[in-house]
């Protein structure tokens, strides 16, 4: 199997992130009201254009009640 590129892990993240913050009810400024950031920096996350740092990672996860480990289920795949 084929390594993926940090263009697509970030993509992947950015899914995830969005099916998260879906799955609890929350629109992107909710998000970002309650971690800090712009509703715009969340959309660029949810996009794979912004990678998401551990910290910021740390505080989604916290506003949403979720785990970090639940933001990483499922596996990335690479492009062929």
């Amino acid at each position: 199997m084929k390594k993926p590129s940090p263009e697509e892990t970030q993509r992947h993240n950015g899914e995830r992130l969005r099916a998260l913050r879906e799955a609890v009810g929350m629109t992107q400024t909710d998000l970002a009201a309650r971690v800090g950031q712009t509703s715009d920096n969340i959309h660029l996350f949810e996009q794979g254009e912004r990678r998401i740092t551990a910290s910021e990672l740390w505080a989604i996860c916290a506003a949403m009640n979720k785990r970090p480990h639940e933001f990483f289920d499922g596996e990335v795949e690479a492009q062929s």
